[in-house]
């Protein structure tokens, strides 16, 4: 009998330190860098309370130099940054400085579909889709695409939203689907493995996490102070 008991007690306390193991590395998610600023998500970008530009590195934000002041961002395919200044229009990020899109206002949220489009919601909370010729460039505007305040597009194309609940929407034929439970979120971005991040209304980075029984906004550790981001696949 006492046997048994020192088999249970054993049993029970390698099945606890399991399961603690297992919660710690779900948590330490991008903690295995595979290079400067990248991880198993891709390169992840914050845009800081500051209007500054972040790198996510693993455990914590690092700020990067002379690149303020924006108030969302997106990551071409190429690499290239794009992102929204205070005047509602769009910047790219060339050799260390911002250069303005010419009449690229008034948007304040940008995504980049898989491509090459860039999405941008407007002042009146509709989408619209850049269009470039070699003549012009303008928004035209997407129909019955409001209400919305932030986008990003899925691995497959799929458009997801931030409805004015805070909640996430996809974007199905000519409307938005709500996704129930989903809230409170004001940023999303997709990473490279594609699940979905965001930015809480507290200021913290988040992993949707979903199964058969189960969905949640679950919260990253040591990522607080941004208010938008965006990873580089």
């Amino acid at each position: 009998m006492k046997n048994t008991k020192k088999i249970t007690r054993s049993f029970l306390t390698a099945t606890i330190f399991t399961l603690l193991f297992a919660f710690n590395f779900s948590f330490s998610y991008g903690q295995s860098e595979t290079s400067k600023g990248e991880t198993d998500k891709g390169t992840i970008y914050g845009v800081g309370t500051n209007d500054q530009l972040y790198l996510w590195e693993g455990t914590g934000w690092k700020h990067i130099p002379n690149t303020g002041d924006i108030t969302d961002i997106a990551v071409m395919n190429d690499g290239t940054l794009v992102a929204i200044g205070k005047n509602k229009q769009l910047y790219t990020r060339t050799n260390s400085n911002w250069v303005n899109v010419p009449n690229s206002g008034d948007v304040f949220s940008v995504a980049v579909a898989k491509d090459g489009t860039i999405l941008g919601v407007g002042k009146n909370k509709n989408l619209y889709k850049w269009t470039q010729t070699a003549l012009a460039s303008s928004w035209t505007l997407i129909p019955n695409s409001g209400e919305i305040n932030d986008i990003t597009v899925m691995n497959d194309g799929t458009i997801l939203g931030v409805g004015n609940n805070k909640e996430l929407y996809i974007r199905n034929g000519n409307s938005w689907k709500n996704i129930v439970n989903s809230g409170f979120v004001i940023d999303i971005a997709v990473a490279k493995d594609g699940s979905i991040l965001g930015v809480g209304t507290n200021s913290k980075m988040y992993i949707w996490v979903k199964t058969a029984l189960y969905s949640a906004w679950e919260e990253i550790p040591n990522s607080q102070g941004i208010v938008a981001i965006a990873v580089k696949h």
